[in-house]
């Protein structure tokens, strides 16, 4: 981690949360964290906001405002400074704030108010004597006691980060609309239609593999996992229609018993003409064709991906040539 920091809020529902904060979803799930603000619900209550790429974000005026809406907590970590700041508010008031700053060495918490009781437990699991700066963990592990996200956990397969963005105005807030209506319908259709063909196939949801190796450890609503002669075939339906080259991709690998992936992954890639800004604005029905010309292209590859997988038949659609293996059962 560079730097990044989160505000978790109980009880208040994910639209006041954002509300709040003036943020709006774009109606896209975020994949691997590639743009910058993110929000989940959690388990236990918890609406979780995430900025990826700034350590501001988890101000101590942002939590005093969103604390009117129910307990708040905040964090705010840098590893290349060894800094970490975790805070609790309620009611407008901070409960207690604990704190490590190791940019000039190591050093000391500071723990400001009334820390909670989790404190010591969680100052003992972050020891590490082969590690100067180990009370950098301590803020994180706090976060992720109490509201169930530290940043490096695995999550619950069934945690779904969703995009957000700063809520605009206007014309602009008319395009924000019009975008998110896209986009909304557009995961409906993947997990109406992409979801039960991959069922067909043997694949079940990662929800009901708890023993899966932990590779998609920030959830996985639409990843698939089959067990299969001593192995376990993953793959994931992933798509970006916030690039200028729209595309939904399905993304495989393969993890022998007791191994890590071995090289035989790959991906399918669908490219996506999404129609035009003012086509959307003025809702011109388009999006259907859209949308069934994408889910037969990726049913078609989806059936390439397991005759690879089951019979390793070469197929240049589904892996670049120099990577194919062209025995994928055999170890």
């Amino acid at each position: 981690m560079e730097q990044a920091s989160w505000i978790a809020v109980k009880g208040a529902g994910r639209a006041a949360v954002l509300s709040s904060l003036g943020l709006v979803e774009t109606g896209d799930a975020s994949f691997g964290g590639r743009y910058a603000f993110e929000c989940a619900d959690l388990p236990g209550g918890w609406t979780l906001v995430l900025h990826g790429a700034d350590f501001d974000f988890a101000l101590g005026w942002r939590l005093q405002r969103l604390s009117a809406l129910g307990e708040a907590i905040g964090c705010r970590a840098c590893g290349e400074l060894a800094t970490s700041i975790a805070s609790f508010w309620r009611s407008g008031d901070m409960i207690w704030a604990v704190t490590y700053s190791g940019e000039d060495g190591p050093t000391e918490l500071a723990v400001e108010g009334s820390p909670p009781a989790a404190l010591n437990a969680v100052v003992e699991a972050s020891r590490d004597a082969d590690e100067p700066h180990w009370r950098h963990h301590v803020a994180l592990g706090l976060s992720q006691a109490i509201c169930g996200f530290g940043f490096s956990e695995v999550l619950p397969p069934q945690t779904a980060f969703r995009i957000v963005e700063p809520r605009r105005r206007g014309l602009g807030g008319l395009r924000q609309k019009a975008n998110r209506t896209f986009r909304e319908a557009f995961e409906a259709r993947v997990r109406r239609e992409l979801h039960p063909a991959a069922e067909a196939l043997g694949f079940e949801p990662l929800a009901r593999h708890p023993e899966f190796p932990p590779y998609y450890r920030r959830g996985g609503p639409h990843v698939f996992v089959r067990r299969r002669e001593g192995r376990s075939e993953a793959l994931e339906f992933v798509w970006d229609l916030r690039d200028p080259r729209p595309r939904l991709d399905i993304q495989f690998f393969v993890v022998n018993d007791g191994e890590t992936p071995r090289g035989r992954n790959g991906q399918a890639r669908v490219h996506i003409r999404g129609p035009a800004l003012p086509e959307r604005v003025l809702g011109r029905r388009l999006n259907e064709g859209v949308f069934a010309a994408a889910m037969d292209e990726a049913k078609g590859l989806l059936g390439r991906v397991d005759r690879y997988l089951r019979e390793g038949v070469l197929d240049p659609d589904v892996l670049p040539p120099a990577e194919q293996d062209p025995a994928p059962d055999a170890d």
